[in-house]
């Protein structure tokens, strides 16, 4: 019996630096979605999550296109709304983080081992397996260092896969590896362009003939790259 060794692995294009959406592929594996599939994506999550308003309107024996039309447009409103909030979040002064690393039970100081970097991934490598380092992460301001360590961690690089863990800080993510550790930080920026819904051109809604009872929304919405693109949800009455 083969042991089975991983689970999950996500790998961060070099334009990938905020929050992740991960979606099926054709072929059944889960993938990153980015641009345009990510904005869909998250169109699609915020029509058929709204468990309250939406699910209320959808039990009424009686629904008006234009009642079920304008509580599209504010679930999507409410969605723009959302994402202007975590884009205003980002912190402008935010040049980056920095690495520190010290191995586990000595006396000796942090050295520094990374430059600052302000993209999602660091990789510290050419450790000893079997030995513990503990690490602190900065971030920088302005290019001027904040003293404090946003996050620690105390970590094992190995060479076996059963052994490789993943640790979830506040600041920042890290993964042990073979004689390394990666590190993944929360990135300033937490959109690209083609993910925010900049205008909503469209809301078409009708009942799906093979079942009444479901409803089907056609959206058609524009990114902040003036790219469309057209979303289909559906949802049923309870």
């Amino acid at each position: 019996m083969v042991d089975y060794q991983s689970d999950l692995k996500v790998t961060l294009a070099d334009e990938i630096t905020g929050r992740m959406t991960l979606e099926l592929s054709p072929t059944g594996d889960i993938q990153l979605a980015s641009g345009r599939d990510k904005l869909i994506s998250q169109i699609v999550f915020a029509i058929i999550n709204d468990n309250i308003s939406l699910s209320n309107l959808l039990n009424n024996p009686v629904i008006s296109d234009r009642t079920l039309k304008s509580l599209i447009t504010v679930i999507l409103r409410d969605f723009k709304n959302s994402q202007i909030a975590r884009t205003n979040r980002s912190d402008p002064e935010l040049t980056g983080y920095v690495v520190y690393r010290k191995q586990s039970g000595t006396t000796i100081n942090y050295t520094q081992v990374s430059e600052v970097f302000g993209e999602s991934t660091f990789v510290d490598t050419g450790l000893e397996n079997g030995v513990s380092y503990d690490y602190g992460i900065r971030k920088v301001y302005n290019k001027v260092f904040n003293s404090p360590f946003v996050t620690s961690f105390t970590l094992s690089p190995s060479k076996f896969a059963r052994t490789q863990t993943v640790y979830i800080g506040s600041e920042a993510v890290a993964w042990t590896g073979d004689q390394q550790v990666k590190f993944y930080v929360d990135a300033n920026r937490y959109f690209q362009k083609a993910e925010l819904l900049n205008d909503i051109l469209s809301i078409n809604t009708y009942a799906d003939k093979e079942e009444p009872r479901r409803q089907v929304v056609n959206v058609v919405v524009e990114d902040l790259e003036n790219n469309q693109a057209a979303v289909s949800a559906l949802r049923s009455k309870v």
